[in-house]
């Protein structure tokens, strides 16, 4: 799949953002969406991508995370509200946020040129219930 259908596919998402959860097993850890066009990781031939292990057992039963209104970027002292996002683009932050793919993206890719695409990727993530406090909110506009 390419970023946006990964971005529109609200059930393959929302077990990722489970993992990200405070009762999942990833919260508050670094969260990169690896492309296969991303150049290769130091001292190394491969990329994140072709290094990743295709392994669906650790996707949680559980994936409903409608009651978790808003993803937090530990690392940049940001979050997001998904309700908020929902009125701007019909696309799941997550993915376009956190994507990592390097030159020669394929096509039907949203243009990386935009300043949110890749902003939060390796950088330590959530996915809350509480509106956080003390951190900026900024808005997933893609326009």
């Amino acid at each position: 799949m390419k970023l946006l259908d990964h971005a529109r596919s609200a059930t393959f998402v929302s077990a990722i953002e489970m993992l990200f959860t405070p009762e999942g097993g990833f919260n508050k850890n670094r969260l990169v969406w690896a492309g296969d066009y991303a150049g290769p990781e130091p001292d190394t031939d491969l990329n994140l991508h072709k290094m990743c292990i295709d392994d669906t057992e650790l996707f949680p039963e559980e994936s409903d995370t409608s009651y978790y209104g808003f993803i937090v970027n530990h690392t940049k002292g940001q979050f997001i509200s998904k309700e908020r996002c929902e009125k701007y683009t019909k696309l799941h932050p997550l993915p376009l946020l956190t994507a990592e793919g390097g030159i020669g993206w394929a096509e039907g890719d949203y243009p990386r040129a935009h300043k949110l695409i890749g902003y939060w990727a390796r950088d330590e993530i959530s996915v809350v219930k509480q509106r956080p406090e003390g951190l900026v909110e900024i808005v997933f506009d893609l326009a």
